[in-house]
């Protein structure tokens, strides 16, 4: 993060040197949005530097989920990107109680781990063309699933000025008294993508269901 132009030579199989750059000393910390006051943060040390390994391990540990993780780069002889992707295997809670049922389960969290250790490097179906559809048919050969879903991946945060406002409705008036105590307004940063929106009183009250917003301009950024 530091020098982001920074550059170590290959491993001895030609591939990119993540974990000699990123280094195994240190955590993985996730947050998550879950529409309260403060994000869920989930943390667990790296195990490696490998991207894909240490979120293998943080879902697996610290979430309880058994999972497994593959991500590939496709990189050409001048250094640019070509192609990149990845997957993420995860065996959702199971209520079951039934010893059949959690034995079944068992069988097919082996398999998944099996058979993700057997497919051919990300990069390389990438670089062969491969989409999503082509990975789920390779990695769940063995199991029958279905697609119930496609989406367009955008990096993007999904904060807006209506979630904003509703956390700090939220929020106990002791608390809003602090804030308003020497300002019109409540001037809230996203963590996540640092756009900043600035709240009038009125509108948390709206939201509360106490008063109208009396259609002041929307300060939104400012």
């Amino acid at each position: 993060i530091a020098n982001p132009a920074a550059e170590i030579p290959p491993t001895d199989d030609r591939k990119l040197d993540v974990a000699g750059l990123v280094g195994a000393d240190g955590y993985i910390s996730v947050s998550y949005d879950l529409g309260l006051k403060e994000p869920y943060v989930g943390t667990s040390r790296l195990v490696n530097g490998e991207v894909a390994t240490d979120i293998a391990y943080y879902l697996t540990t610290s979430e309880q989920l058994s999972s497994s993780v593959g991500i590939g780069v496709l990189v050409g002889a001048r250094g640019q990107v070509q192609g990149a992707g990845g997957f993420l295997l995860q065996a959702l809670p199971n209520p079951s109680a039934d010893e059949e049922v959690v034995r079944a389960r068992e069988r097919a969290i082996d398999l998944m781990v099996r058979r993700s250790g057997e497919v051919d490097s990300v990069s390389h179906l990438v670089g062969e063309g491969a989409d999503a559809q082509d990975l789920a048919s390779r990695l769940l050969e063995d199991l029958p699933f279905r697609e119930i879903g496609a989406d367009s991946l955008r990096f993007r945060c999904t904060c807006d000025r209506e979630r904003v406002t509703g956390i700090l409705a939220s929020m106990e008036d002791e608390e809003l008294g602090k804030i308003f105590e020497d300002r019109e307004n409540a001037e809230v940063t996203c963590e996540f993508c640092r756009r900043r929106y600035s709240v009038k009183r009125e509108e948390i009250d709206a939201v509360r269901g106490n008063t109208a917003p009396d259609g002041g301009n929307d300060t939104l950024g400012r």
